[in-house]
């Protein structure tokens, strides 16, 4: 997926204001670590130069190792895997190195759950499972409140 540009629209459908429009634009450089690129993590794409990372991004439905300490690791899905499952059904089609999908997905929403908000290793398992969902919840309640304070905006005078 790319943030800035291949959506379905310009980027004024996207609903991206000035400031998400820059940090959009914006050139990462290279963060590479040994974590390795497995089902739902969440991985930076570039160009061929390693610090020319933008808003293009990948969600894993399976076992990347040629990516492994090539592209940037930025995240994992913590809850959610029934659609990476339904996403594995979708057509797909491969260039160069990446299989995507023929047709685009767009993602409506997501939210992001601080490492912090995570439950400690001492945790018994049903609290940090508990605890986990309901860092998720709140992080789904904020975006979800933040994306009605906007359509408001949009809407009233």
């Amino acid at each position: 997926s790319d943030v800035m540009s291949g959506q379905s629209g310009s980027e004024v459908s996207l609903g991206l204001d000035q400031t998400q429009r820059q940090e959009g634009a914006k050139s990462v450089p290279g963060e590479f670590s040994d974590v390795k690129h497995t089902r739902g993590i969440l991985s930076m794409g570039r160009w061929d130069d390693p610090n020319s990372a933008t808003s293009s991004f990948s969600i894993l439905l399976g076992n990347a190792p040629h990516l492994d300490e090539k592209y940037c690791v930025f995240g994992e899905l913590i809850t959610g895997d029934e659609v990476l499952t339904k996403l594995e059904t979708l057509e797909t089609v491969r260039q160069g190195m990446f299989v995507m999908p023929k047709e685009r997905i767009t993602i409506y929403n997501s939210y992001i759950v601080e490492a912090s908000d995570q439950p400690s290793k001492q945790t018994p398992a049903h609290h940090m499972a508990c605890d986990r969902e309901l860092s998720a919840c709140q992080a789904h309640v904020d975006t979800l409140t933040k994306d009605l304070q906007t359509a408001r905006q949009g809407l009233l005078p």
